[in-house]
Order: structure tokens, then sequence, then C-alpha cells
């Protein structure tokens, strides 16, 4: 967890300055030679070592989410990262399957760094986004790419002319930005604090309750599967209410439900089991479906130039509320199920707070801290343009043969 902690925070910042795409594939490599060396280390040591490697390079995931928002079309956005928060619960129900079947922690390590060498095909097949590229003044290849992005879309006559504001409007168009910006800009500010406590809640609240549970039997195999699989239907919920009723309320809805269910069992009579297992699991698909909302709604908050600095930071406090929680469940031994409560409040005001920031659903994605503070995110310079994105989504016009994007 403390090399995920790292990872996030450090690989989102260097996506914001060399790139999302080049950062992507240096944490894989990371993560596959850290993995694979994982299997020979002779000493308990150097294991611990490379395990906390192994979790830097797990810090390309807020990398992958904004390279994910910022390629497809804004009607996709909330499926596409909803599905990829859902192969995270896959994931562990194949790593169940792996261990049950490879008993021997050494090839288990090797079999997990293998299973990222098909990935080497997505290198021909991503691109980097031209939105990063577009802020970074690189015209040429932003137009090349949405350019390719047009033409596997079914659009091949388009000519896509992308415009960078002038310099006396867009000052520090080249500037590099740091985390300490999310601070120094009054709004972004706000919204900054608001997730940090938000993702620190999701993480302490889903890791809680996840401990906390049991075994959900006598096969440690099956349990950890399900846990895996019980995720699942969380994650299809989520991406229903996220282009139906908002990303804001969607989260806010989430968290609410997670902290009453969870503030439930603190007065639920312990004879009463099986209505404790069952409060206990709404609030974990509740904390769920929030764990998968939060990255699409986190990503959109957030203009381009510092957008992986912050969705890094988010990511960074979410790993210290991991790290807490074995301090918080003991705490169910000084009261009856106090740690419940606990989770029910975080979870709880945290769905409050985040009443108070705007709501992004069908809004153009901000590039600059200028476009955070115009009303509506209303960008008229230098985004693409709505009929660009539904070009590059796969919709539009089949008579429109050019797109002129400012």
């Amino acid at each position: 967890m403390s090399g995920v902690l790292v990872g996030a925070i450090t690989l989102g910042s260097l996506s914001d300055t060399y790139g999302r795409l080049k950062i992507f594939y240096i944490a894989m490599g990371i993560q596959f030679i850290s993995a694979l060396c994982c299997s020979f280390a002779p000493t308990y040591t150097m294991y611990i070592a490379l395990r906390f490697f192994t979790g830097f390079s797990n810090g390309m995931t807020v990398v992958q989410f904004t390279l994910l928002l910022e390629l497809v079309g804004a009607p996709w956005r909330a499926f596409c990262c909803v599905v990829v928060a859902a192969t995270f619960a896959i994931g562990i129900a194949v790593y169940a399957l792996m261990a049950y079947y490879i008993r021997n922690w050494r090839y288990l390590s090797v079999a997990c760094a293998v299973s990222l060498v098909p990935f080497i095909h997505m290198y021909w097949l991503l691109f980097e986004s031209p939105r990063w590229l577009l802020n970074k003044g690189k015209t040429s290849a932003a137009e090349n790419i949405l350019k390719r992005i047009a033409v596997k879309n079914g659009h091949s006559d388009v000519t896509i002319k992308l415009k960078i504001p002038e310099p006396s409007k867009e000052k520090g168009r080249n500037k590099r930005f740091s985390t300490l910006q999310l601070f120094t800009h009054k709004i972004t500010r706000n919204r900054t604090l608001v997730q940090l406590y938000a993702w620190f809640v999701n993480s302490a609240v889903y890791y809680g309750l996840t401990l906390s549970s049991g075994d959900l039997g006598s096969n440690m195999y099956i349990s950890v599967a399900l846990s895996g699989l019980v995720e699942i239907p969380a994650n299809i919920v989520a991406i229903f209410l996220l282009n139906r009723i908002g990303r804001k309320y969607s989260l806010c809805g989430a968290m609410l439900l997670g902290g009453l269910s969870c503030a439930a069992i603190l007065f639920t009579p312990s004879e009463y089991t099986k209505t404790v297992v069952g409060l206990a699991m709404a609030g974990k698909l509740a904390i769920s479906a929030s764990f998968s909302m939060i990255y699409l709604y986190t990503s959109e908050l957030y203009p381009t130039v510092v957008r992986n600095a912050g969705l890094g930071l988010c990511s960074t406090f979410a790993r210290i509320g991991g790290i807490l929680v074995p301090l918080i469940i003991p705490l169910g031994n000084i009261y009856p199920n106090l740690q419940f409560a606990i989770f029910g409040a975080l979870s709880f005001t945290s769905g409050l707070l985040n009443f108070y920031l705007p709501e992004t659903l069908g809004k153009p994605l901000p590039e600059t801290f200028e476009d955070v503070d115009k009303a509506a995110y209303k960008i008229t310079t230098h985004a693409l343009s709505e009929d660009t994105e539904g070009l590059l989504a796969g919709e539009g016009e089949d008579e429109m043969e050019e797109i002129t994007a400012v």
C-alpha cells in the first residue's frame, strides 16, 4: 500500500509533464520487472522492497483513467471508466483462481508477471492524449491522433484543424505545473480538499468493510473470489446512474447510502446476524459503486494541465485511508460495532460535502485554470468543440467534411 501511495502522486504528476502514454509504459515495465524479480527474492527484506516497486508501478492506475477520459468522447466517459473499474473486481476473482491452482508463491509471482506480457500489443493500439498534446503546444501531433481516431470511427474524409489561443490570452501554456498548483487556485483548492477527504473515506470504508466482514465461507479462495465478484453489480448500477442523474448526485447518493448502512449496524442487536451481514453488504455495494464513480468525477473536475496531478494526490490520500483501517477495526473490541459507526460517519459526511461541488455531466473537460473559472465550464478558445468530440466518439453527420476545433 505504501508503494501505491508514493506511485500515485509521483506518476500522476510526471504524466502531466512528460505525457500520459510514456509514463504508463514506464510503469508497466517497472511492474513486470519487479513482479518477476519477486519470485526470485532470496530474503524477506528483498521481497518487501520489490513489492514496494510493484505497488509503486500500480500508481499508473491514475494515468490509465486520465488517458481513457481524454481519449473517448463525452457520451462514453462514464461507461468506459466504470468498466475499467469493474476489471479490478474481475482481477480479484481471477487472482483467486490462479492462487487455487498455483500453490507455490514463487510460481504465482511468475504467473502474475507473465500475465502482463499480452498487454505489449497496447503499444500499437493506444494514442497519446490529444488534450495533453494540445496543452503542450504540439498541435500537429494532436491533429494526427484525432485524424486516426476519426478514421477508425468511419469518418475518413474529416479534416481537423486545432487552434491554439494567442500567447497573450493563455500565459503559461508551456509552463510546467505541479501538485502545488492544486492549492494556489481558489476554486481548484476547494475542490481538492473535498476530494481528498472523499478518496480517503472511500478507501477506508471499502477496505474496512472488506476486513470486518470476515470470510464468506470456509474456503478462502472462494471467499476472495466472491469478495471481488460482488462488486460487479455495483458497477453496473453506477453506469446507469452516472448518465441519468449525474456524477455528483450519484456519488453523493452512494456515499450517503453506504454511511447509513454502516451506521445502522451500530443499532442492530448482535443476535440479528443476517441483518448485520445484509447491512454490511449494502454498505459494501454502495461504497464499491462510489469508488468507481469517484475516479470519473474527480477527473472531470480538474483541468487538463493538472488532471493527473490531482488524481494522483487524491489516490495518495486513498492509500492513507487504507493504511489506517487496521487501527480502526480493533475499536470494535472497545464497543460492539464501533468501527462500523466510524465508517458510517465518514461516508455520510463525505457525501454531504460533495453536494457543494458542481455537476460535470454533459460539460466539456476544462483545459486550464481559466476554464475552471468560467461558468458551466464554458470553454470557448481552445478545447475540442462538442462537434469534434461527437465525431471522434463515432457520432456526427457523415457529410461533415471539416471540423475546426477551437
